[in-house]
């Protein structure tokens, strides 16, 4: 039953990165990502996927029952303008995660990400090292990067 909340929910949750990386990879079935692109963190909701990559911020939205419509959406770090990640409270079944871009028509992307199936300090720290890392793209000196919850039983 919980199962079903929440995939009407819409609440997405944090897989593996490599089964993505084998789904959408250079030379797989989905070719979306560029030679030696590596997925660094994935989420799933239903059908859609947010991967996060050391160039980009992928969205994929599978549209329609047949699902043979897909958006791929994909924005480069550099059009991140700021990031907003709330962790979920004692009744709440989801945190919420909102992206503010430069994009006009997407100035905000807003994800609900399901409470004890995702790392919100993971992602929290993630977000930090693309946006406010040093020109040279380093990560951010002395910050652990949590390793996060990995659904293996997520649907791909």
């Amino acid at each position: 039953m919980e199962s079903v909340f929440n995939w009407l929910g819409s609440d997405a949750v944090q897989v593996d990165p490599k089964a993505i990386q084998n789904r959408f990879g250079f030379g797989s079935p989905s070719p979306v990502l560029m030679p030696n692109e590596q997925v660094e963190i994935a989420y799933q909701c239903r059908r859609d996927v947010i991967i996060l990559t050391p160039t980009r911020f992928l969205l994929v939205d599978v549209k329609g029952i047949s699902g043979k419509q897909i958006e791929f959406f994909s924005l480069r770090w550099q059009c991140v303008k700021a990031f907003s990640v709330e962790t979920a409270g004692s009744f709440d079944r989801d945190g919420d995660f909102v992206v503010y871009t430069s994009i006009p028509g997407k100035y905000q992307i807003r994800h609900d990400l399901r409470k004890g199936k995702t790392d919100m300090f993971q992602l929290h720290t993630a977000f930090s090292n693309k946006i406010l890392g040093n020109a040279s793209g380093d990560k951010i000196q002395n910050v652990n990067t949590y390793q996060g919850h990995v659904d293996p039983g997520a649907a791909l």
